[in-house]
Formats: C-alpha cells, structure tokens, sequence
C-alpha cells in the first residue's frame, strides 16, 4: 500500500513541473512576442532568427508536454497555414 501511495505522490509532482514548465514555456513565447528588432542594428537579424528559432521549439516541447505534437494537431509552427515557417525559410 505504502509503494501506491509513494507513486501517487510522484505523479502529481510530476504533473505540477510538467504544468510549471508549460507556463514558463508560454512566458517565454510571450517575452520573445514583445520584442521590438531593431533594425538596422548589427546582428539584429541574426536575433530575429535565433529568436524564431526558440519560439518554435518552445512551442514544440509545449505540444510534446501536452501528449502531442503541434504539427499533429494542426496548430503551431509546421501546421498547414503558419505563413512563420515559409517566411523563416525563405528568408535563409
């Protein structure tokens, strides 16, 4: 009894980092959505892409977090219709 009860309590420990890491993950997103380039300035487009680069794995390890993968399930970076990605790739 004593083992379900140990397991009991390291899945909700489990559950409450997975959440924790999510709302930091979107806080992330968030933080790199506020971000003005500056353009002009040396280096500026190398942020601009390293930046798109967090965002979208940001946004995959959320949809991994969650069970899932974003391209899976039609929403996020890779999806039908994220115009980011062709726009990131066309401007390589």
């Amino acid at each position: 009894m004593a083992d379900k009860d140990v397991m009991g309590e390291v899945t909700q420990v489990a559950e409450v980092d997975r959440r924790r890491v999510i709302r930091q993950l979107h806080e992330l997103i968030e933080a790199l959505e506020r971000r003005v380039p500056r353009l002009g300035e040396a280096g500026e487009l190398r942020i601009v892409h390293d930046a798109a680069a967090l965002k979208r794995r940001a946004m995959e390890r959320i949809a991994e977090l969650r069970g899932g993968s974003a391209r899976d399930r039609g929403t996020g970076p890779g999806a039908p219709g994220d115009a980011s990605v062709v726009q990131h790739d066309a401007e390589q």
